[in-house]
């Protein structure tokens, strides 16, 4: 998947997620220097991953109802992401280099969810 991203936009689309929370989960996974924070934050973003493909097959099974319930799942999971990446422990134990990236990156993704979940049409 990782080849198939650099031609994907960013943007409010499933696709677009689907390729941004896999770098995200990469980028955590990856960064040694998150210490104690790295598997919680892991675990968060992996849960949004499984949050955003659940709604995507929602959406394709014709279901906006439950894929837009799912969506909200996902802005959940990256708003605590990004709470725990700027809370007082973390601001203490890990860099803002580290930090802040991962943390605006989350908040990224989740204004682009939010803007998919505003316009998303399922159909058959």
């Amino acid at each position: 998947m990782p080849g198939s991203c650099a031609a994907v936009p960013v943007g409010a689309t499933f696709a677009s997620l689907s390729c941004r929370l896999a770098s995200l989960i990469d980028a955590v996974r990856s960064e040694s220097r998150l210490a104690k924070f790295q598997a919680k934050l892991l675990r968060t973003a992996q849960k949004a991953k499984k949050r955003k493909e659940a709604g995507e097959s929602a959406c394709a099974g014709g279901k906006a109802k439950t894929a837009k319930k799912q969506l909200k799942k996902v802005v959940r999971q990256l708003i605590q992401f990004s709470h725990r990446l700027r809370s007082n422990n973390a601001r203490k134990n890990v860099d803002q280099a580290v930090r802040e990236p991962l943390a605006t990156n989350a908040d990224q993704i989740q204004g682009d969810t939010r803007a998919l979940m505003g316009r998303l049409e399922c159909g058959m």
